[in-house]
Parts: structure tokens; C-alpha cells; sequence
């Protein structure tokens, strides 16, 4: 895929792909006990609502990568990792903190762990691969 459109649409799948394997791990084999525990999680999960949600998540974050990119320095890499990194903060403070303030969760402290890993782990990795996707740099041949 080239140009513009091509590296959105790979942006979004690398979110998509990323997201899905992170969540699935934490959710379902890492952490499954803990999310077990909660009393307000599904016992079936209504994924269509969760994909839907990674899909807009990634639109968002294929769109705002490349505004970043223009104005930040460093290499591909540093500069995906930042923004990953930030984005992780900046929805991550909602899955970690807001959340533990508003469902009874067995342990907040825990609750804050897990999750904020989670956010910090997955949008480092999204960071790095749209650094890559969006590098402007062409490979030696």
C-alpha cells in the first residue's frame, strides 16, 4: 500500500491486530482470574462492541500520528514510542482510574496495576509500529 491512504489503513490494522492480541492475553489467559472477579464483567462478552471500538480508536490514532510526527523529533521509533506512550496516559488514565473510582472492583490498587500496564504495554507497541508504518525514511537496497 502506498501513499497517505495506504499507511492509514495499515495504521488502523496495526492498532486492530495489536489491540486484539494484548487484550486477549490480559483478559482471557494473563489476568483472567482478576477480570473474573468483577462482578460487573460479562460473562459473554458483546465483542462487536469492542471491535467497533478498537476500530474508531484507531482511525483516531491513524489520523493523529502523522500531525504529531510533523512536529516531533527523533527517529521513527522515538517518536511512535512517545506518541504511543502518551495516548496510552491519555486513555488509560480513564480504564485505570476513572474506572476503579466508579465500579466496585475487589481492589483498586490492583485494578489501577493491571489496567494501566495494559494501556502503557499495548499503546507503547501500537506507538512503535506506526512509527515504522509512517517512517519517512526508504529502506536501502
Amino acid at each position: 500500500m502506498k501513499g497517505k491512504t495506504g499507511k492509514f489503513i495499515l495504521s488502523v490494522a496495526a492498532y486492530l491486530v495489536l489491540s486484539m492480541v494484548m487484550v486477549s492475553l490480559w483478559h482471557f489467559a494473563f489476568f483472567k482470574d482478576h477480570y473474573e472477579s468483577i462482578s460487573i464483567v460479562r460473562s459473554e462478552p458483546l465483542m462487536q462492541l469492542g471491535l467497533v471500538t478498537m476500530i474508531l480508536q484507531g482511525c483516531v490514532l491513524a489520523f493523529l500520528y502523522p500531525v504529531y510526527s510533523l512536529h516531533a523529533k527523533g527517529s521513527s521509533v522515538g517518536k511512535g514510542l512517545t506518541f504511543g506512550l502518551l495516548m496510552g496516559i491519555f486513555l488509560g488514565t480513564y480504564l485505570s482510574l476513572a474506572e476503579a473510582g466508579k465500579y466496585m472492583v475487589p481492589s483498586v490498587w490492583e485494578w489501577i496495576a493491571v489496567e494501566g500496564s495494559l494501556s502503557m504495554i499495548q499503546f507503547a507497541l501500537v506507538g512503535v509500529a506506526l512509527g515504522f508504518i509512517n517512517s519517512t525514511t526508504k529502506p536501502a537496497t
